[in-house]
This record gives C-alpha cells, structure tokens and sequence, in this order.
C-alpha cells in the first residue's frame, strides 16, 4: 500500500511540474499607454502586440524637457 501512495504522489507531482506553460496572452492587459509621475518626474511605457502575440514596447522618464532614460521593452515567448 505504501508503494502505491509513493508512485501516485510522484505521478502527481510530474504532471503538476508539467502544466507550468506560459501563456503570453495573460499579459494582454498591457497594452496600451501608461503614465505616472513623481515630484517633477514624468513616467511612461506603451505597450503593443505583435502579430507572434509577443509584446513590444517604448517607455521612459522626464524631467522638465530633459528624458532621463528611454527603453526599448519586449516580453516574448521562446523555446530556449
């Protein structure tokens, strides 16, 4: 008896393991425009989807008429 409890629970930890996939499509809510400030500091990212699904985007800060940083973001699916 103590067997079988032994090879159910492996079972059911390899098909838990398993069912980890990523689904880029949970991140869909992003797209779009977003922005934020802080004191004098302006935030901001747009996000937009791909034709693959995957997500691609700009974002960056200001301050006054000087960018502090600007970015080129993506968040894509691979098969590494």
């Amino acid at each position: 008896m103590k067997k079988y409890c032994i090879a159910l629970l492996g079972v059911l930890f390899l098909v838990a393991c398993k069912n980890n996939s990523f689904d880029i499509l949970k991140f869909h809510w992003l797209v779009g425009k977003w922005q934020g400030q802080k004191d004098s500091i302006h935030f901001f990212k747009e996000w937009s989807m791909e034709k693959n699904y995957n997500l691609s985007g700009k974002g960056g800060a200001c301050q006054f008429t000087d960018t502090l940083f600007a970015e080129k973001i993506k968040i894509e699916m691979r098969n590494d």
